[in-house]
């Protein structure tokens, strides 16, 4: 009778082992050395694929290289993906202890692209430099300002086309104040253009953060702040220009903001839809703190929509320096820091009507002391 028994345990045991080395899914998963960090894996089959998952379904998977950067997190009965960051790399090549600052990155096709203010001749200039291999090294810097003085330039904002022309804009004080300069290449930065002056206004104040946006068809638009930093405005508003020509030639500039006091507008930020819709966002201060405002476009920038409030607090609190972006669902996302919370985090808002309104205003750090944040910068892939 014994013998039975341990007869029949032999063969369940020999069963459930043919079934582990069959089934790729319940089998015990391993992984080449040093391609994932410390996994735990829960399996629950009966739980169906979500969006952006991945299937295992051979030990190749694991393969070095396969799942770069990524780690194998467990979670309520499901295996996810959390990707780390690579390490640091250096953009800029100088030698010397000179300051950069204020980079402008932008990504065409797998290539990415940055500009950025360089103090390496002994006043600020606008540098660039490009990576073909996904930012693990990249390219001799290049200068973009051709001014032969001693002028400081500053604020890059760089934008791409679908062709892989590229395109930059910055404040430049050749004049003697601060007026929006703009160059193009098209040959992959390795060579620019002449500089083209943008702002067409004939008073002496400083223009100053530029923000840069182009369409699907190569239509170039310009946000900028006229009259901020010091200069004799007693306000400063939001203006804006566009080129039909590759930024050759400017259009007459508009005003975005619609406030009617003196009050003190900056810091915008522009993007444009796959319709050619046209959005923008800055900091203004007509309710006397500092508010994040919206407006949109429909006719490529000769008319703009009545200011709405995007932030939704009742308070006294200040937010500022705003990053925009469109998206290929047809929404707005929206960045910016905020002193709701008494110090400096950066708060968020979607629109999935064009602007008309906005969703309740979320915080999107997650540290629970009272450390600041600052400079957010948002991005949006094709699928929203």
């Amino acid at each position: 009778m014994h013998a039975h028994k341990l007869l029949n345990v032999l063969l369940i045991a020999i069963l459930l082992l043919a079934t582990l080395l069959s089934d790729p899914l319940a089998r015990p998963m391993r992984a080449a050395p040093g391609s994932l960090k410390t996994p735990t894996i829960t399996l629950d089959i009966s739980l169906a694929p979500t969006a952006n998952s991945h299937t295992w379904t051979t030990d190749a998977d694991f393969a070095g290289g396969a799942l770069d950067h990524t780690e194998v997190v467990s979670g309520a009965g499901r295996v996810t993906l959390a990707h780390t960051w690579s390490p640091d790399v250096k953009v800029n090549d100088d030698v010397l202890s000179s300051h950069q600052a204020d980079p402008s990155l932008v990504v065409s096709g797998n290539n990415p692209y940055a500009a950025w203010e360089d103090s390496r001749s002994g006043n600020p200039d606008i540098y660039f430099a490009r990576s073909t291999d996904g930012g693990a090294t990249w390219s001799a810097n290049v200068k973009i300002n051709d001014d032969a003085g001693s002028a400081d330039q500053r604020n890059p904002s760089l934008a791409a086309d679908e062709s892989g022309g590229l395109y930059v804009v910055w404040s430049d004080r050749r004049n003697g104040n601060y007026d929006i300069y703009f160059a193009r290449s098209t040959d992959g930065g390795n060579t620019w253009s002449a500089n083209v002056k943008v702002n067409s206004g004939a008073d002496s104040l400083d223009q100053r953060t530029p923000s840069l946006a182009v369409d699907g068809s190569g239509g170039l638009y310009v946000a900028w702040n006229d009259g901020f930093y010091g200069s004799a405005a007693l306000s400063a508003d939001i203006y804006f220009a566009q080129s039909t020509d590759g930024g050759a030639t400017w259009s007459a500039q508009v005003r975005l903001d619609d406030d009617t006091n003196s009050a003190f507008q900056y810091s915008p930020s522009l993007a444009v839809d796959g319709g050619g819709n046209l959005y923008a966002a800055w900091d203004d201060r007509r309710n006397d703190e500092s508010d994040i405002y919206f407006t949109r476009s429909s006719d490529g920038g000769a008319t703009w929509s009545a200011n709405v409030k995007v932030n939704d607090d009742a308070g006294s609190a200040d937010q500022y320096t705003p990053s925009l972006t469109a998206d290929g669902a047809g929404s707005l996302n929206l960045a910016w820091v905020d002193y709701w919370d008494g110090d400096r985090d950066v708060y968020f808002a979607r629109s999935t009507d064009g602007g008309n309104t906005w969703s309740a205003s979320a915080r999107v750090n997650d540290d629970a002391g009272s450390a600041s944040q600052s400079a957010p910068s948002l991005a949006v892939d094709g699928g929203g």
